[in-house]
């Protein structure tokens, strides 16, 4: 069984055993030497992009739009939601392009962070390991972080419905929505997420509709829209955008995993695709639809902290000490993460 588990993961090649850096390798196309065990196709690339960004913060758009005003709000999120995507673009390509240096296939995100400043001068060249280990920490702290919030964000409206019928505190629901949180954290491939990804969109949409609906339907009292906004909000405004669209450490993931990597930069590639889907539902903006859709999002954002955390740093000890419990500590990391975040 744990040659089996060793078999399924992808074998990063660190940074500081790779080849010197020689140029730029016009040769040597990294994405012609890829080889995955369970690549993902393009489809089921953009369901989980699609989904580890439509998760809760775009409940809290229209807070952000009442702090920015409703033209200034809808202008600013379609220019942030570009800087935002070219920015994602600028991150894939110096990846690829750290990949051809080193003529390595694959780089983590740390490892590319790791060449790039070891290409630099020599003063930068210094930071490069510690660079490398900021990166991890401020991916697992992040994507742990994230998870928090969707453990707290389903316990509480689990907790509206129940309530009518028996009242507990959230803490109660936290706990017994741990259970099933653990036994999903377990799935150990991105692929093997993409059917869940995909109803998680599907309720996320459904929910969204049912929203709007109410929203037109409803009797209300004629108030006047704030179309500028105030300068003194604005900055509320941006933090809620950029919580709502940025998904960095699964993006760089979601590019690792493809059977097709060329297929996910581009004007038409999957990135540019998911990010204007992801734009449009935030700019134009069930409880139950969508605990559940943060439910299976919780899985696909915890991947990241799982791969920085075994990849990177207990799967090569492990092997190096020939320990025969590789898999068991796998699953120990897993469920080890998912009661941090709870």
């Amino acid at each position: 069984m744990e040659q089996e588990s060793k078999s399924e993961m992808v074998r990063l090649q660190s940074a500081q055993d790779a080849p010197p850096i020689n140029g730029d390798n016009g040769d040597y196309d990294p994405h012609n030497h890829r080889q995955l065990p369970r690549p993902t196709n393009n489809l089921e690339t953009l369901v989980h992009l699609l989904k580890c960004s439509l998760g809760t913060g775009i409940l809290a758009m229209p807070q952000a739009f009442a702090r920015a005003g409703l033209v200034v709000g809808i202008l600013a999120t379609v220019i942030v939601g570009a800087i935002v995507t070219h920015c994602l673009h600028m991150l894939v390509g110096a990846q690829y392009n750290a990949c051809k240096r080193v003529r390595s296939p694959l780089l983590s995100y740390p490892e590319a962070m790791k060449v790039a400043l070891a290409a630099g001068p020599t003063s930068m060249g210094r930071l490069a390991r510690p660079a490398a280990v900021a990166v991890d920490v401020f991916l697992v702290v992040y994507q742990l972080g994230i998870c928090c919030v969707y453990i707290v964000f389903i316990a509480d409206n689990i907790k509206k419905v129940i309530d009518p019928v028996y009242v507990m505190s959230i803490e109660i629901h936290m706990v017994i929505i741990l259970v099933p949180l653990i036994v999903f954290n377990l799935i150990p491939s991105l692929k093997l997420l993409a059917p869940f990804s995909a109803l998680a969109n599907v309720l996320t949409l459904v929910g969204l509709g049912i929203i709007i609906y109410f929203l037109v339907t409803e009797k209300r009292t004629e108030e006047t829209l704030d179309l500028w906004g105030s300068a003194a909000t604005f900055p509320l405004f941006f933090g809620t955008v950029l919580f709502a669209l940025t998904a960095v450490g699964v993006v760089v993931a979601l590019e690792n995993n493809m059977k097709t990597p060329k297929s996910f930069g581009g004007p038409c590639g999957v990135l540019n695709v998911g990010m204007s889907i992801i734009v449009l539902l935030l700019a134009s903006s069930v409880i139950i639809m969508f605990a559940i859709a943060i439910f299976i999002s919780y899985g696909l954002h915890c991947y990241v902290p799982v791969e920085v955390v075994w990849k990177g740093y207990m799967l090569p000890r492990l092997e190096a000490s020939g320990s025969q419990r590789i898999t068991l500590w796998e699953y120990a990391l897993r469920i080890g993460l998912c009661l941090l975040t709870c």
